[in-house]
């Protein structure tokens, strides 16, 4: 398969699977935990018609780290949000960008997770116990901003990310449930196209409420996108 663009930059493709979810979500459709049983089901099954992860990128261009996550917002969210979620996320997912453009979301989006004011897991009581758990992550959030700046290449940006997180865990070698919590956030930066984009919270963050405002911000770095693009 060649290189994703979003919905083949065919905006009639967008406009189909929008109709889609608006037509199960009017029906009442979408619930979360189903995948189809009794016409009913989540956020990827209302948007595909079955419940398939890759099929975001051969039907939709849109790289499958993004029907991970918007399943596992979907899934945490209260019932009442997670209703008009997969409308609303679809909705700003822009019409003929790059695989790459999108990773850049996904990166921001991350750098979030870590840093937020008020969600960051660095701003979490276990951090704040934890000076050496807060800088590693503090370096792994300012490693993903200086990729997506251009600044360092995503090569080193993994290499340096590496060398951090093995410095880490030989310092901490004596405290393996704060390794695991770091390895958490450290796959969360490795895996940059793969599933549990967003493991770096997860320990840490398990409200309905924090689960919206990060289906909020995904939405909002994805309409950051778009209007960029019309801005050129």
């Amino acid at each position: 398969m060649g290189k994703l663009i979003t919905f083949n930059g065919d905006p009639t493709i967008k406009d189909k699977y929008l109709k889609r979810i608006k037509e199960h979500q009017l029906a009442d459709n979408i619930m979360q935990t189903a995948t189809g049983e009794g016409g009913k089901g989540c956020a990827v099954w209302c948007t595909l018609d079955r419940y398939d992860h890759n099929g975001y990128e051969t039907e939709l261009g849109i790289p499958k780290i993004f029907a991970y996550l918007e399943d596992r917002i979907f899934e945490r969210m209260s019932v009442e949000d997670s209703k008009p979620f997969p409308y609303e996320y679809l909705s700003a997912v822009p019409v003929g960008k790059t695989e790459d453009e999108m990773m850049n979301v996904y990166g921001k989006l991350f750098v979030w997770t870590l840093t937020d004011e008020k969600d960051g897991v660095i701003n979490h009581p276990i951090c704040a116990k934890d000076e050496k758990l807060k800088k590693f992550l503090q370096e792994l959030a300012d490693l993903t901003t200086k990729v997506l700046s251009g600044e360092i290449t995503r090569e080193e940006g993994k290499d340096r990310a590496d060398r951090a997180y093995r410095a880490y865990r030989a310092d901490r070698a004596d405290r393996a449930y704060r390794a695991d919590r770091a390895d958490r956030a450290y796959r969360a930066y490795r895996a940059y196209r793969a599933y549990l984009a967003d493991r770096a919270d997860l320990a840490y963050r398990a409200t309905p409420e924090y689960y919206k405002r990060l289906g909020n911000k995904m939405i909002e770095l994805l309409k950051e996108l778009d209007a960029g693009s019309k801005e050129v």
